[in-house]
Formats: structure tokens, C-alpha cells, sequence
């Protein structure tokens, strides 16, 4: 859905249309974020990888290090869906996070409680 959001919202605002989803599991993601930069010439703190709360509480330390290294490459991480899976709030200073997406479901579950 946000990639849909970002697609038609983008060529309103005179800019490129661009939203793809990739797999950052293997060492080669951190060549493939740095090639893509360099060859695009996109200002790196203007890419915004999301990823998942699960998919970054799985193998945490090794998560932990390939995040480091692409905020070191100057690129911005979000955390998407916050609340649907571990939502442990003591895990969010490991990790060199920019943005935090609460999910609905999880803020719903505050108030009706």
C-alpha cells in the first residue's frame, strides 16, 4: 500500500515515481545500496529503507551490523508495522533507526484498553 502511495503521490509533486521492494538478507545489499547511489546520484540521506519489525528482530546482531553499515553509507531506516509482532520498545536503542511507523492496530489496542 505505501508503495502505491508513493507512486501516484510522487508524479504530483513533479517527481520521479519510484518504489520497489527488495530483500536486504545477504552482504552483497550493502554493494547493491552503494552501486545503486552512486550510479543514480540520489543524495543518500533521500533514500528511506523500511523494514519490518520482525525482519529485524530475526538474528538480531546480525541485523544489527548491516543496519550500521548502511547508515554509515549516509541512507535514513524506518522501521514499518511497529506493534504487529515482538513490539519491545527496549530493543528500538540497539538499532540506528530515523523513523518508527506505529501500526494502527497496535496504537487501537492502546486506547481501547
Amino acid at each position: 500500500m505505501h508503495g502505491e502511495v508513493a507512486s501516484q503521490a510522487a508524479p504530483a509533486c513533479g517527481l520521479p515515481s519510484i518504489s520497489r521492494g527488495a530483500t536486504c538478507s545477504t552482504a552483497s545489499c550493502l554493494q547493491d545500496v552503494a552501486r545503486a547511489l552512486a550510479s543514480s546520484g540520489l543524495e543518500p540521506s533521500n533514500l528511506v529503507i523500511e523494514l519490518t519489525e520482525s525482519t529485524i528482530m530475526y538474528n538480531t546482531e546480525a541485523n544489527l551490523e548491516r543496519l550500521q553499515q548502511l547508515k554509515a553509507l549516509g541512507v535514513r531506516l524506518a522501521i514499518d508495522d511497529f506493534g504487529t509482532g515482538y513490539s519491545s520498545l527496549s530493543y528500538l536503542h540497539r538499532f540506528p533507526i530515523d523513523i518508527l511507523k506505529i501500526d494502527r492496530s497496535f496504537i487501537s489496542r492502546l486506547t481501547n484498553s
